[in-house]
């Protein structure tokens, strides 16, 4: 029967082959080959789920067969069955203890279920039987460095480039420069670059993101001199390239490095080109660290054309929408623009009222933006739409209070706000 229904699977004919098969299955249960074959046809089918489910059952049934529980973690891990994936590499090991793939793959999802501390022993593993190895070295800096242990993970890269230098490369380089800059060691961080453009550049030129980081670090050491080229070459360089491959955060990394120096002018052509960049800027607090920027650079029509352009390229079926034009309408109100503050607020409560809004989702945010908008209608001395909009918001919170404590929290902080504006 089995060959008749690998026939049957090789013609196409896959409803067919299945009923064969699972009448093996009635008849001999204990045989692997038909859940195998099973699995190989809901995978030929488009069904991964099922052929997963097939292919697990037929390798509890053989148990000997790395390959096949190798290719299960594989299917696991795609699926997004974290837990099953590591339960499968760890079915690799038992059979090949040094397979250095199922060993450094079951190593990276330790920390997805929330053990990283088993994450380390395995990438320690590793490195006492291939010292120096560059992607359990990156593996293990980054497990360090997302647990916050920054020192751990400086001293793993220093590590590397004194006693494993033939191994290191140019990701290594931007790690610990990134580290260092995260530690305060700006001087430290120029010296690697440096180092790094002489002997492992050598006639390549110096990658865009260390030439950026050098020249931030030498703004905050207020050496603006030697920082100049290489701020030069970032703003030569497009924010997105024509493969969509971005820059941004290099831009943002300048930006904010010279916002905290006091150095406002010199960042304005970054921000300007950032501004201007189709796709750039999608997240909420880029926009707002931004129109912060030009607003200490004294250009806060510049901030009030970044965001109108951004509410253009939203529209109203983004639920980006609403918290975008409160910042707007906060950007007219302190610039003393009242009137168009009043008419954006008006033309937010008519798109409210006709449902054509999409709001963010979660009652938190939601709250939030609302009572920004409540707020803003008061500053606007609007005070009886004030009190009309937040009147519905504090019912309901009222209502749901012995549930939520969060938003019990968030309902005292409404009444002593509205308290404290009626006394003003």
């Amino acid at each position: 029967m089995m060959g008749h229904a690998n026939l049957l699977f090789a013609s196409g004919q896959h409803q067919q082959c299945s009923e064969v098969l699972l009448e093996v299955i009635r008849q001999v249960p204990n045989l692997a080959d038909p859940y195998h074959t099973l699995g190989s046809l809901h995978e030929t089918m488009g069904r991964p789920r099922e052929a997963l489910n097939f292919f697990m059952i037929a390798a509890h049934m053989t148990g000997k067969d790395a390959s096949l529980w190798h290719r299960l973690a594989v299917m696991s891990d795609q699926q997004g069955f974290t837990r099953q994936a590591i339960y499968c590499w760890s079915k690799v090991l038992v059979k090949e203890q040094d397979n250095f793939e199922a060993r450094f793959a079951r190593a990276r999802l330790y920390p997805l279920v929330n053990e990283p501390w088993k994450a380390k022993q395995q990438y320690q593993l590793l490195l006492d039987k291939h010292p120096g190895h560059p992607e359990v070295v990156k593996a293990l800096v980054q497990l360090y460095h997302d647990y916050d242990q920054t020192g751990r993970a400086i001293e793993l890269l220093e590590e590397q480039l004194d006693k494993y230098y033939s191994y290191v490369d140019l990701t290594h380089i931007n790690m610990l420069t990134e580290l260092y800059m995260t530690m305060g060691y700006y001087g430290d961080a120029i010296q690697l670059i440096n180092r790094s453009e002489s002997v492992i550049c050598k006639q390549e030129p110096l990658p865009i993101d260390l030439k950026a980081r050098r020249g931030a670090c030498h703004l905050h050491m207020g050496d603006v001199t030697n920082a100049q080229p290489d701020l030069d070459q970032l703003l030569a360089h497009p924010v997105v390239d024509q493969d969509g491959e971005t820059v941004q955060d290099l831009y943002i990394l300048v930006i904010q490095e010279c916002s905290k120096l006091g150095l406002h002018r010199e960042a304005l052509p970054f921000m300007d080109k950032l501004a201007a960049t189709p796709g750039a800027l999608q997240v909420a607090d880029d926009w707002l660290m931004l129109a912060e920027c030009y607003c200490k650079a004294g250009e806060l029509a510049q901030a009030v054309g970044m965001y109108t352009h951004k509410l253009e390229e939203l529209g109203f079926g983004d639920k980006r929408y609403l918290e975008c034009a409160l910042q707007l309408v906060q950007l007219h109100a302190e610039g003393g623009d009242a009137a168009t503050a009043t008419s954006l607020l008006s033309q937010l409560e008519d798109a409210i009222a006709q449902h054509l809004l999409v709001l963010p989702e979660g009652e938190g945010q939601q709250l939030t933006l609302f009572l920004d908008k409540a707020l803003l209608l008061l500053r606007l001395g609007q005070r009886e739409a004030f009190a009309e909009s937040l009147l519905p918001h504090v019912t309901s919170l009222l209502e749901q209070a012995e549930n939520n404590a969060a938003i019990i929290k968030a309902a005292n902080q409404v009444c002593f706000l509205s308290a404290i504006r009626c006394i003003q």
